[in-house]
């Protein structure tokens, strides 16, 4: 037996049927438990012996378990105190049919699982993520235990008479291979352009698979990096207090500046063909580096910048933490046009600018969704008419923390991952939740939206482990049951509006590859891709079908490399996906013959 989520729940195993049963508290007094469901775990082997039933440390709603064949991690949601739902499992290890495990631990915060097997092997594999183990020690043991000390965790095992020992560095110290920053322009060819910290603080830079320049050893910590649009410049951040500009077609390095104080934003954009670098550092204003002046406007004394937009090539929007939004005409100086308060009672964590510019989503600490609508008017004057209307177009309260969104590019439908694994579905027009995708509990990390050309609803979600492929018109609709249990609240002030029938394309929500590089990678497609090749694309995907019944919107899984970093950037046709693994090796997905997924390591 064990408890979970703060002894609110208990769980018994059932050997004999390979399940569990679930109980929750009944009382205040956490003696008197009533049962609510049960989980079977469809054990694969004959040997349902189990060995190791534990709660994970530092995380709620959650199990491992360990039979001498499998060891497995168990996720569910739970809505309310007496509804525990969506459970998902996920295996960790594997092991031979001449082998079984013998006993198992895990570490006090709950990051780290450690089996032993009759092999005399001891695997530590990472608790969320991870297909390979990330130590391995060689001892015949019969029972292990862990603890901290210092900036390691200490296993113990015993076995023969002797007491072993070996320290493991902790997930932040710097003996584990750290998150390798990257940002890519990925393009319909073969000439991807990648910007990439190495593991030896060396930045490189790639066109295709040839390495066009790398920078001297960086003496320092590299905090940021990104791309410009148009792939001629690399940006990156020192120690949070230096930001240097690295042309990569001359190497020459520009430092764009240095401050006394950590950098709490950065960001480099493109507005009218112009490369323009965008920082503010604690308690000061936002600098604007657009060569050959530099500028400030007044943001003292409010709360730091979380992401900032660009509407119209003319203006942007900045999103402040606080929920404070502001929309400025990009003169020098730059004027503010129109602000409003999202009046968002916590931290923003996450905003989303459609592709047509209509809607803003923002995604806060209190699991809410708050979707804004932008009025722009096209008439001749000395300032833009861009406002955003003062009262949200709708609202939406997650039981879960939400933690990243996309709209889709004919602004019909808002994609919102949570960190229990679910990817809420919501219908913009009617406001209100129809869908939601579930295959495992891993916190989804990003979204992002098939282009037009596909025309159908496909939508990708990352998470640290996965790549996922549904297509929501596949989704059981939600539309009956929706009615009594929704939390949409709308305004009755806020104007409907239809879809639009035109799907535009943009890459994903990334702090650097943006709408600019968007537009860029837009020209490039329409005037490379043949009507041919965009049908068999579309074709692909309208015929493509799941192979789970019972999830018919779940196309395609592809299990990734180890990564610390949960980041990917996609080509405009949605053919070709790029990522950097937290070795610093950059991996390629490709729709190969719009049949089959391929994985080029490099």
């Amino acid at each position: 037996m064990a408890f979970t989520t703060n002894a609110s729940l208990l769980h018994i195993m059932d050997e004999s049927k390979g399940a569990f049963f679930v109980f929750t508290n009944y009382g205040n007094d956490y003696t008197t438990y009533q049962y609510v469901t049960c989980y079977n775990l469809q054990l694969k082997s004959a040997s349902k012996e189990v060995i190791f039933f534990h709660h994970v440390p530092m995380h709620d709603d959650s199990l491992i378990v360990v039979t001498k064949k499998e060891a497995m991690y168990v996720k569910w949601c739970r809505r309310i105190e007496n509804c525990v739902y969506n459970f998902n499992r996920k295996l960790k290890g594997y092991i031979d049919e001449k082998v079984t495990y013998v006993c198992a631990t895990i570490t006090y915060d709950g990051e780290y699982l450690i089996l032993a097997d009759s092999a005399g092997f001891i695997n530590v594999w990472n608790t969320d993520s991870g297909f390979q183990p990330v130590a391995i020690y060689k001892s015949r043991v019969i029972s292990l235990d862990s603890f901290p000390f210092k900036d390691c965790h200490v296993i113990c095992g015993s076995g023969d008479g002797a007491l072993y020992r070996w320290k493991l560095p902790i997930q932040t110290s710097n003996d584990l291979p750290r998150k390798c920053l990257f940002d890519a322009i990925v393009s319909c060819d073969e000439m991807d352009i990648v910007v990439k910290e190495s593991p030896s603080k060396i930045i490189t830079m790639s066109c295709g698979e040839k390495m066009i320049k790398e920078s001297e050893l960086i003496k320092g910590e590299i905090s940021n990096l990104q791309l410009s649009a148009d792939g001629t410049k690399a940006l990156y951040v020192i120690d949070n207090k230096i930001i240097e500009l690295l042309d990569i077609t001359t190497g020459i390095i520009t430092e764009v500046l240095q401050v006394d104080k950590p950098i709490q934003f950065v960001k480099i954009i493109n507005l009218l063909n112009r490369d323009i670098i965008l920082c503010r550092w604690e308690d000061d204003n936002l600098k604007i580096w657009q060569p050959p002046v530099v500028f400030g406007i007044e943001t003292r004394g409010e709360e730091s910048i979380h992401d900032i937009h660009i509407i119209n090539d003319n203006c942007v929007i900045t999103v402040m933490q606080n929920g404070k939004i502001k929309i400025w005409y990009t003169s020098i100086p730059w004027q503010l046009i129109s602000q409003v308060d999202s009046n968002s009672p916590s931290n923003i964590i996450f905003s989303c600018l459609s592709y047509n510019q209509k809607y803003l989503a923002i995604l806060n600490e209190s699991h809410r969704l708050i979707v804004l609508y932008i009025n722009s008017e096209n008439i001749a004057a000395s300032l833009p008419r861009i406002q955003i209307t003062q009262q949200p177009y709708f609202t939406h309260t997650f039981a879960q923390k939400a933690i990243c969104c996309d709209i889709s590019k004919n602004e019909q439908y808002i994609a919102v991952g949570l960190d229990s694994g679910q990817i809420s579905i919501i219908n913009i027009q009617k406001r209100m939740e129809i869908a939601q995708l579930f295959f495992n509990a891993s916190p989804i990390t990003q979204l992002c939206w098939a282009p037009v050309t596909i025309d159908v609803p496909i939508l990708l979600s990352l998470t640290s482990d996965e790549l996922i492929w549904w297509n929501i018109a596949l989704a059981k609709d939600m539309t009956r049951t929706q009615n009594m249990r929704n939390r949409i609240s709308r305004s009755i002030s806020a104007p409907s509006f239809s879809s639009n029938a035109f799907w535009n394309q943009r890459v994903p929500n990334s702090r650097s590859v943006d709408v600019n590089v968007s537009r860029i990678q837009n020209e490039m497609i329409s005037s490379t891709a043949s009507s041919d090749i965009i049908n068999n694309i579309s074709s692909y995907w309208k015929n493509k079908k799941g192979k789970n019944p019972e999830i018919p919107e779940l196309l395609t899984v592809v299990a990734l490399p180890q990564n610390r970093d949960g980041k990917i950037c996609i080509s405009p046709d949605f053919t070709k996906y790029v990522m950097v693994d937290m070795y610093g090796s950059i991996n390629t997905f490709k729709l190969i013959n719009y049949r089959e997924f391929n994985l080029n390591i490099s």
